[in-house]
C-alpha cells in the first residue's frame, strides 16, 4: 500500500528529479522511493556496525554515538 506525502525540495533537487525522471522514463515519486530505500538501507548498515563496535571494545552506545557525531 502506497501512501501519499508532501515533501519541500529546493529548485535545484527539482530539477535532479525532472531531469533523471525523464531520461529513465519513471516518476519522480520513484525516484525518491529509491533514494529513501538506499538512505534507510546505508543508515541501517551504519547503525548495525555501531552496535558490533559498541559490544566488541565495551563502550556505551552513547561513546559511540557521539563519535559518529549524532
Amino acid at each position: 500500500m502506497l501512501n501519499t506525502v508532501s515533501i519541500r525540495l529546493d529548485n535545484t533537487l527539482i530539477s535532479f528529479l525532472d531531469k533523471y525522471s525523464q531520461e529513465l522514463k519513471v516518476s519522480k515519486s520513484w525516484i525518491i522511493r529509491q533514494a529513501l530505500q538506499n538512505y534507510f538501507d546505508k543508515l541501517d548498515e551504519n547503525l548495525s556496525d555501531m552496535r558490533i563496535e559498541t559490544l566488541s571494545k565495551g563502550k556505551s552506545h552513547r561513546e559511540v554515538l557521539k563519535e559518529y557525531g549524532l
